[in-house]
């Protein structure tokens, strides 16, 4: 049990393995017992221009879309999601404020960016693929 200040969390860990992507952890209680779905995740980034590698992170981010539906979002690398920004909001903030960590819509938001990226990324590497045939 992590105390701060009234908020008690309880992580209650449900791993769920994703390719490309690792952990779903969840429910977790916080907030006067309110429960928060937790998603934390790994290897955001696509790191290959070949087209099997690109195709795969494309399959694996659509599923992701279908899949992940959490509050807050954890990550391997804490800059990608901002949390020292939000570990900072959530130690100043007043008894009413809203917990910074807590936002269901940024995980849908960043999956569409990297699905965008992706599928664009997929096109210039199969139109380099054939045109050096």
């Amino acid at each position: 049990m992590w105390n701060h200040r009234d908020t008690k969390t309880r992580i209650v860990f449900l791993c769920v393995f994703v390719p490309l992507w690792l952990y779903d952890i969840g429910p977790q209680e916080a907030e006067s017992g309110k429960e928060y779905k937790v998603f934390m995740g790994s290897g955001p980034t696509l790191q290959s221009n070949e087209v099997p590698m690109i195709e795969a992170f494309l399959t694996t981010t659509k599923r992701l879309q279908t899949l992940v539906k959490a509050d807050v979002w954890l990550h391997s690398h804490p800059w990608s999601v901002s949390f020292f920004q939000k570990y900072e909001r959530f130690k100043a903030r007043k008894p009413d404020d809203p917990n910074p960590y807590v936002n269901p819509g940024e995980i849908p938001v960043f999956l569409q960016q990297r699905l965008e990226d992706t599928e664009k990324r997929l096109a210039e590497a199969k139109a380099k693929a054939s045109n050096s045939k």
